[in-house]
């Protein structure tokens, strides 16, 4: 695997962990965690979907941008033509 791949993994695995996180701790201590959507408090088995989504989402877009600069670093120089 690249490591650029391996970036994106890491990063998309750990904010979306940490939006799962968020939900099932709103489903076990609803007064620890309050998770939110559209101003309204998201309670129960919803709480999970909306933290699960509310972590992929930027992880997503963090992911992307890293791998991206990453892929940058580590390419390979192109070696000159021989004649």
């Amino acid at each position: 695997m690249t490591p650029a791949r391996k970036t994106f993994v890491w990063i998309l695995g750990l904010a979306t962990g940490l939006g799962l996180l968020l939900g099932i701790a709103n489903v076990f201590a609803p007064d620890a965690v309050s998770v939110t959507w559209n101003e309204e408090n998201v309670e129960g088995l919803n709480s999970i979907w909306v933290g699960l989504f509310s972590g992929l989402i930027p992880g997503l877009m963090l992911s992307l941008f890293a791998a991206g600069i990453v892929a940058i670093f580590t390419r390979g120089r192109n070696k000159p033509a021989k004649d």
